[in-house]
This record gives structure tokens, C-alpha cells and sequence, in this order.
């Protein structure tokens, strides 16, 4: 049984920070936090932090924030999704507090009230899980965005699929970092979140060095929440979503599987043909079309300095990134 796999006594998980990443959303993140602020917390202590991660105009906390205890923190630049949280992490504890788990949210999702609550019973409830997710719906339709995300390493990707059963996630897996709960314990033990990918990979490669260091990861399907998936606006990759994905590929797979390049290289050409460059075909014009694959193409030039783990010439000339 999946509880049995990842039962044992009741753990001490009491209290919970909600970490709600912005940059350049800030009235995404004031919905979202309100939200969470006036949902169900059971037994737990729950703190909402709304985290303004190097936006161009500095976030202020709302008249409706104030009122329900959401907290502010301020990254002063944006090193990616992943560095703002650890950035935000960093800031609680130098300030005398911390928590037994972080729920880390995209500020694009809306939560049922109960959400936080049942992704909290199971952390309590079963020691050995570090991650679990809830079932994530796509906007605000009943269609599943996702629930597991799938690692192959023998064909060199990932994927995102359902799991209606709910439970422990097999080997290789991970939870969608759009909204995970992380056990404190486990997120210190794996080192945290890599802020090295700034986007993209970063929580599947937590997810896999927590398997590897013996965790198990849960998908609590009766969770739920709903995204807006802004990397996909109108069916075509962002700048950064095409950027960030070609970059990161070549280095997750050698990093976390030994992959060497030369075998996991042509996989990678599939794979952003597939995600990235095919989907362009949707493109409203060919200025937008062009400048994608611009993006792509910086993207994949990258990645082999990334593999290398240089600071990469196109994402400093595009984004101006402090390394």
C-alpha cells in the first residue's frame, strides 16, 4: 500500500511559510496571497509571505494584505525563480524565524480553500514524504495541467501527466515547482532548491536528489489549484520559457544522470524542436515567430557554456543577469 511505503509515526510538522513568487505581477501575488491568507489551516501555523523578486517597481503590500497578515519580503534583483526562493528563505531565518515546511507558489494560480490544509496532513502524517503537490488544473477549467511530472533517462525527457491515484510517485519523478510543499528537513538536506538554472529544471532536479537521498514525493489529488500557464501565452513559448528550457537541458541530464553530451544531444534537438520550436508555428507574425527562435537558438548556444558551468554570453546580453 502507498501508505505503508511512506507511513511511520507522526511527524511534527506544525507550521508552514507560503512562499508567493513576483516579478512584475504584483496584483497576481495579492490575489493569490489574500487567497491562501483566509483558506482552512487546521492545527497549523501558517505564514504567507508575498515575495517581490527584483520587480522594476518595487511590490507594496495592499490594504487586503495588510488585513489578513501577509508578510513582505524584497529580493533586491531577480536571480531567477528558484534564487528567489532562496533569497526569501535566507531573509526568514536571518530574522530569528523559520518553518517546518515552505509551500512554494507561481503568484499566476488560484487555490481551493482546503488546499494547503490537505497538502499539510500529509506531510504530518507521513516522515518519509519530502514533496507532495496538489492536483493542478489548467486555468479555471476542470482540464489537469498536471500532477506528476515524469524523468526518463533513458530517452533523455520529461514530461507532465495525471495521477488520479494519488500516493507515492514512483522513481524517477517529480512535483510541477508551481506549487510544491517541501518538508524543511529534506529541502536542508538536498542543499535546496539550485538556483543555477534560474528557470526550468530547478525543482525536478531537487525532486531527483531527494529520491536519491531516499525520500518519497506524494501527489494529494483531492488538492486543488489552478494555473494560468503564462509560459504558454497564447499558445507560444515566452522569451524566457524559450530561452531558459533550451539552455538548461544538456546540464540537467548530465548533472543529475551522468548523461554525456554527445548521447544526450540529440535528444535535447527533439526535445526543443517538440516544446519550443513547432509551437511557433502558431506565431501571430512572423516579427514574433523570428524573435522566438531567436530566443531558442541563444538558448541552445548557451547550453554548452552551462554545461560547462560558465556564466553563458546570451543570457547576460538578453536579461542582464548578476551572476
Amino acid at each position: 500500500m502507498q501508505a505503508e511505503r511512506a507511513g511511520g509515526e507522526r511527524s511534527s510538522v506544525k507550521s508552514v511559510a507560503c512562499l508567493i513568487i513576483d516579478f512584475n505581477s504584483h496584483e497576481d501575488a495579492a490575489r493569490l496571497s489574500v487567497q491562501l491568507a483566509r483558506g482552512e489551516r487546521g492545527p497549523y501555523e501558517v505564514s504567507i509571505y508575498h515575495v517581490d523578486n527584483g520587480s522594476n517597481v518595487a511590490a507594496e503590500l495592499t490594504s487586503e494584505q495588510k488585513a489578513t497578515g501577509v508578510h513582505l519580503l524584497r529580493n533586491e534583483i531577480n536571480r531567477g525563480y528558484a534564487g528567489g526562493i532562496r533569497g526569501a528563505i535566507a531573509q526568514i531565518r536571518r530574522g530569528g524565524r523559520d518553518y517546518d515546511a515552505y509551500y512554494i507558489l507561481n503568484c499566476d494560480l488560484e487555490t481551493e480553500p482546503d488546499a494547503l490544509l490537505r497538502l499539510m496532513n500529509v506531510l504530518a502524517k507521513y516522515p518519509k514524504v519530502a514533496v507532495v503537490g496538489p492536483r493542478v488544473m489548467k486555468g479555471h477549467s476542470e482540464k489537469v495541467w498536471g500532477e506528476r511530472g515524469v524523468v526518463s533517462p533513458m530517452l533523455g525527457m520529461t514530461a507532465m501527466t495525471e495521477w488520479p491515484t494519488g500516493g507515492v510517485l514512483p522513481r524517477w519523478s517529480y512535483i510541477p515547482g508551481s506549487s510544491m510543499l517541501v518538508r524543511r528537513e529534506a529541502y536542508d538536506e538536498a542543499g535546496g532548491i539550485p538556483d543555477r538554472y534560474r528557470l526550468y529544471y530547478e525543482e525536478t532536479e531537487l525532486c531527483v536528489q531527494l529520491q536519491k537521498l531516499g525520500w518519497d514525493l506524494w501527489v494529494e489529488p483531492s488538492a486543488k489549484v489552478y494555473h494560468i500557464v503564462n509560459s504558454l501565452k497564447d499558445r507560444v513559448p515566452a522569451r524566457h520559457y524559450a530561452f531558459y528550457f533550451a539552455r538548461n537541458n544538456l546540464y540537467f541530464w548530465k548533472h543529475n544522470f551522468g548523461i554525456p553530451a554527445f548521447v544526450q544531444l540529440p535528444r535535447t534537438m527533439f526535445v526543443i524542436t517538440k516544446e519550443l520550436v513547432l509551437p511557433l508555428r502558431r506565431a501571430d507574425s512572423v516579427a514574433t515567430f523570428t524573435d522566438r527562435l531567436k530566443f531558442v537558438a541563444a538558448g541552445f548556444a548557451d547550453g554548452f557554456l552551462f554545461l560547462r558551468r560558465r556564466y553563458t554570453y546570451f543570457e547576460k546580453k538578453f536579461f542582464k543577469i548578476i551572476p
